[in-house]
């Protein structure tokens, strides 16, 4: 059985599914197998959440871009 991989991850905020497009023509705009985090501006937690799973992907070899939400 082949396994399928994606080209890139986005994980972004529900608040952010309006600019859907603009994330998705970011990551497709990086390297194959990355993964973009948007993190939100105002939720603290959320945000401290986020960074450390970028941080775990990031130290098992996966390219990782972090960025703010859009205002």
């Amino acid at each position: 059985m082949r396994r399928l991989r994606p080209d890139n991850v986005a994980l972004v905020p529900a608040s952010q599914l309006p600019f859907r497009k603009e994330w998705q023509a970011i990551a497709n705009g990086l390297p194959p197998g990355s993964v973009l985090f948007v993190v939100p501006s105002s939720d603290n937690s959320m945000q401290c959440s986020m960074r450390r799973i970028a941080m775990v992907l990031q130290a098992r070899g996966h390219h990782i871009q972090v960025m703010s939400e859009l205002p």
